[in-house]
């Protein structure tokens, strides 16, 4: 539901999976427009969403607006915690470019769940990150419980919270580890066992991309 004024920018990753953040890095580099929206496939902006984003991200001091991602989303997110408050999801996110350029965009490296995460941490230097309750983008709540999501989602919180320095690493994975496995949970144990393992060869063999941000 695009508006005539805006430029509407597609890649399909269904043929070439480069990753969230690197897909949205490489679009957002083929425009100019002083606000960016990213915005994901499995969701749906209600009518007046890309206004109210637009109003909401270009008050003073503002660089980054979620949309209200509908109730599923908001129920999960019960009771709401100071971490979870301090980073906007990437589901329907505006930001000013100014900001995306200036702290480098998403961290591409991270390839899925996280990036957001990251993303909101840099820009939070340059200005205020706002919830704009009026704009809403209806986003499906499915779960992913792949093996390959679990790993990412486990793989990438290890980075992002030790850049950032966030009460929250090593320790918890290998209490989980051992929690499944007490409880024959074999599978989900080995996936975040290799998760850990390959954040460490990571903090090993490329410290930057684990300590580093701008």
């Amino acid at each position: 539901m695009t508006r005539p004024q805006d430029h509407l920018w597609v890649r399909d990753n269904t043929h070439s999976n480069i990753g969230f953040g690197a897909a949205c890095n490489e679009l957002a580099a083929r425009g100019q427009d002083p606000i960016i929206v990213f915005v994901n496939p499995d969701g749906d902006p209600l009518p007046g969403c890309f206004d109210r984003l637009e109003d909401c991200v270009s008050q003073p001091g503002v660089v980054a607006v979620e949309a209200d991602l509908g109730p599923k989303w908001n129920e999960a997110w019960e009771p709401r915690t100071a971490e979870r408050d301090s980073w906007l999801s990437g589901a329907c996110l505006a930001v000013r470019r100014d900001a995306f350029e200036a702290v480098g965009g998403f961290d591409g490296s991270l390839f899925l769940y996280y990036e957001d995460v990251d993303l909101s941490w840099k820009l939070a230097k340059h200005g205020r990150l706002v919830r704009c309750r009026e704009a809403t983008f209806l986003h499906d709540k499915r779960e992913g419980s792949s093996h390959r999501i679990r790993f990412y989602q486990v793989r990438n919180k290890l980075i992002v919270f030790r850049r950032w320095n966030q009460p929250w690493g090593p320790r918890v994975i290998v209490k989980g580890i051992i929690w499944h496995s007490m409880r024959g949970h074999g599978a989900i144990s080995l996936v975040h066992a290799t998760a850990l393992a390959s954040y460490a060869w990571r903090r090993v063999t490329r410290p930057n991309s684990v300590l580093s941000r701008p």
